[in-house]
């Protein structure tokens, strides 16, 4: 039992050192589509430190809108709650004040006329993510079932195979994230 639960921990949780990566705040317009959610949330977490709660809020926005984008590309539907996951374990780096703040911020965008546009001219900017959702399909059951000798850091390759891999239409999925999530024109 004690091999079991140590496997589901070292799947289900990110280590709190995948933070520690020294990943500069970014605005949105920057962004490049080799960025993976965790490197943004990382960005994110720089931003924050680095009292750019604009940026960090409109990165958490556009970390959302990849990772319903993975969500499409990755089959095992036991990994979609990875990014939460990474969200959560980036909010616990946040003092009290900090996300005291963050949440301001965030509440302060949701009325924001020019987020939503902005969001869709950094993704149609970006393009199609390139990047193998690996901190995804490494967290799902089915990363479980071969891990023999893969690893499970959530930043390396490896793991089951991704929606491309069976048939999957990512230019399709791109646009249906852009213009039914985001609403962009």
């Amino acid at each position: 039992m004690k091999m079991i639960s140590t496997v589901v921990a070292m799947g289900l949780f990110f280590p709190l050192s995948v933070f520690a990566a020294s990943v500069p705040c970014q605005s949105l317009d920057s962004v490049k589509n080799t960025q993976t959610p965790v490197e943004l949330t990382q960005a994110m977490v720089s931003c924050v430190r680095a009292n750019r709660y604009q940026e960090a809020v409109e990165l958490f926005y556009l970390i959302n809108v990849l990772g319903k984008f993975d969500k499409l590309r990755v089959a095992d539907q036991t990994a979609h709650q990875a990014l939460h996951i990474i969200q959560q374990r980036a909010t616990e780096q946040f003092s009290e004040e900090q996300l005291g703040l963050f949440n301001r911020k965030w509440m302060e965008t949701l009325g924001q006329d020019d987020l939503q546009p902005r969001l869709c001219a950094a993704t149609q900017k970006m393009g199609i993510p390139v990047y193998k959702p690996t901190y995804m399909t490494n967290h799902g059951m089915a990363a479980f079932m071969e891990r023999s000798e893969r690893s499970v850091d959530p930043t390396e390759g490896g793991g089951p195979p991704l929606g491309d891999e069976m048939g999957f239409d990512e230019q399709h999925a791109w646009e249906h994230v852009r213009t039914q999530f985001l609403k962009c024109p």
